[in-house]
């Protein structure tokens, strides 16, 4: 199966840029587009009651020199000899006829008002007459009597009202103008912001690569001193002026290396170990081999039985060591019973050392979170580290205690350790005594059992007047990680 791969850090800072800044400008388009159409419609409201008052004033003008003909028909007018009237009432009509923005309106916008030119009506409030119309409105009222604004349909469109009725003249102005207008300039208006916009947009998302590319530089530096790092080479890695966000990143990677040194070494230290503790038991057997097959002498056997058993017991817990170190943590605990793994471990010894010692088991059942194996084997080695410092007729004392936490206490009756070579009794394949036999790792099975378990590690010598070795362990309390299987 293919699997896909995954984006970079680039390439997501820069899709989640664009987004920010796509998102940004269709708020801002829309905002804007809310905030023209506003002043849009206050400018053609405007609009309206300033031509609204023009036709006023002019049917004024009409009115005072006499009334005009009330006609729907444009061309149709009566001559007066008074010049003035006729002044005003063909100005009245022209605009009817030719129908013209009341203001003046500059740069391409201005080509709309030619094209979309108000409309006005003049009705008789009394005899409900049209008495004069521009051309672009039918002979029916566009709207309704009464002072306001409003929104009406004329012909296929939407238009803008705007009535003015003055009752003391019994005339009804109405002033329309159509919404299209309104909407084309918007268009243009939004049309000459978006171009600019994004041209912008693309100028910032070019500005925001280049600073997110030079920003990532440090782990385009870190990614290469890593892939061109050969793998024994485990030295700290060093880039300079290393931003404060990625010296955290090299600092663990470099703590991560010295661990990893530390780790190879303890391995190889524990091997060149293992193999010079193993290569004496082996060189033991095979002198003693071929000396009973030259000289036929059976009494030899035992001896050869006796080196082997020395080896194998040398090789399990080199394992049990091992197993250990690739452990990290415990992964599966149950509830054991530490009195009950003691007298299983005591029963066993027994069977296997035949010296004259006395071993005593106290205390009652305590329960900790661990497993039965885990437990056999710290107590197996610290009771077999006491009986190989104990001689013949001494005692050990095993102490059992739940309370106030989970403990034991191995207590022997042995020679004890020179206070200098405490510190370390728990490294491996040390010996305090050359004299002793042992492997050296009996202790650092303990160490490590009780690093799994976070249990605390006390080996001192005895401080009742009596030489001898003291050895506690004390548990954490119980808790049950898991259930075996």
């Amino acid at each position: 199966m293919k699997h896909k791969r995954p984006h970079t850090i680039r390439t997501r800072l820069l899709s989640w840029t664009f987004i920010v800044l796509l998102l940004a400008s269709v708020l801002a388009a829309v905002q804007f587009s809310r905030s023209i159409q506003s002043e849009m419609n206050e400018l053609v409201d405007a609009n309206l009651i300033q031509y609204a008052n023009s036709l006023s004033m002019l049917e004024q003008q009409v009115q005072g020199y006499g009334h005009i003909s009330e006609n729907l028909h444009l061309d149709d007018h009566e001559k007066d000899d008074d010049h003035q009237r006729d002044d005003a009432d063909d100005r009245l009509r022209e605009t009817a006829s030719k129908p013209q923005p009341p203001v003046a309106v500059n740069g391409s916008i201005s080509q709309y008002y030619s094209e979309y030119a108000m409309a006005f009506q003049i009705w008789n409030t009394e005899s409900k007459q049209l008495i004069i119309r521009s051309k672009n409105t039918p002979d029916t009222a566009i709207s309704s009597f009464a002072t306001g604004f409003y929104d009406s349909r004329i012909g296929e469109n939407q238009w803008r009202v705007y009535v003015y009725a003055d009752n003391s003249k019994q005339r009804v102005f109405m002033v329309a103008q159509e919404q299209l207008l309104t909407q084309k300039i918007i268009n243009e208006i939004l049309t000459r912001l978006i171009n600019p916009m994004l041209m912008g947009s693309v100028a910032l998302l070019l500005v925001f690569f280049l600073i997110i590319r030079r920003s990532l530089r440090p782990l385009n530096t870190l990614e290469t001193a890593i892939t061109k790092r050969s793998p024994n080479d485990l030295s700290p890695i060093t880039i300079g002026d290393a931003p404060r966000e990625i010296s955290p990143i090299v600092q663990s990677l470099n703590m991560l290396m010295g661990n990893l040194e530390d780790s190879l070494s303890k391995e190889r230290h524990f091997t060149s170990n293992a193999a010079h503790e193993l290569r004496t038991p082996l060189a033991v057997i095979d002198t003693l081999t071929q000396t009973a097959i030259q000289t036929q002498d059976l009494s030899i056997l035992p001896k050869i039985q006796a080196a082997s058993d020395h080896a194998r017991r040398q090789i399990e817990q080199l394992l049990i060591l091992a197993r250990l170190d690739a452990n990290a943590r415990l992964t599966e605990t149950t509830a054991v019973d530490l009195h009950a793994v003691a007298q299983t471990v005591c029963a066993d010894l027994f069977n296997i050392h035949t010296t004259a010692i006395d071993i005593q088991l106290h205390g009652e059942a305590t329960t900790v979170s661990s497993t039965p194996e885990m437990m056999y084997i710290l107590l197996k080695n610290i009771i077999e580290n006491a009986l190989t410092h104990t001689p013949n007729n001494g005692s050990i004392h095993i102490q059992i205690n739940h309370t106030p936490q989970p403990s034991l206490d191995v207590i022997d009756s042995g020679t004890g350790i020179a206070p200098e070579k405490l510190a370390h009794i728990t490294e491996r394949f040390y010996r305090a005594e050359q004299r002793h036999e042992g492997f050296g790792i009996g202790l650092s099975i303990v160490q490590k059992i009780c690093e799994l378990h976070q249990a605390q590690l006390l080996i001192q010598n005895r401080d009742d007047g009596i030489s001898g070795l003291r050895v506690r362990v004390t548990l954490p309390a119980l808790h049950v990680s898991a259930h075996p299987k």
